[in-house]
């Protein structure tokens, strides 16, 4: 129980860093944690005229120049369904999409580094 809250306290943490380093770019944070019986979108932010979903990543033992291949396909069309209905639910940000991954690699101090791939994947939908 105890190993379970602590990564759900730590994938929050990841979240809410993801969230300032996206707003640092001028992105601005839409919806968080939004979740459909297709899955679930970490971060929902908007700029300009583009939406962008983005998988939040985190690891304290993992590579993290590797945590962004967790992203597989089937996790890629879960976050594309996701973003599908979202869009359904929210039609003031049709427009340009874009899916991003983030990872974020926390040290034993609680420091962080952060990798951002901007466009990471393709929904296999079109919008």
């Amino acid at each position: 129980m105890y190993l379970m809250k602590r990564k759900k306290e730590m994938g929050r943490q990841a979240e809410d860093l993801a969230a300032q380093f996206l707003q640092s770019k001028g992105w601005r944070v839409i919806d968080r944690n939004w979740a459909c019986h297709v899955g679930e979108l970490d971060l929902v932010l908007h700029r300009g005229d583009t939406t962008l979903f983005v998988e939040v990543r985190s690891t304290v033992r993992g590579d993290l120049d590797t945590l962004h291949h967790t992203v597989n396909r089937t996790k890629q069309r879960k976050v594309a369904g996701a973003a599908e209905v979202w869009l359904t639910t929210h039609p003031t940000y049709l427009g340009t999409c874009r899916f991003d991954v983030l990872t974020l690699k926390f040290d034993e101090n609680g420091h962080s580094r952060i990798r951002h791939y901007p466009d990471a994947f393709q929904s296999p939908w079109a919008f």
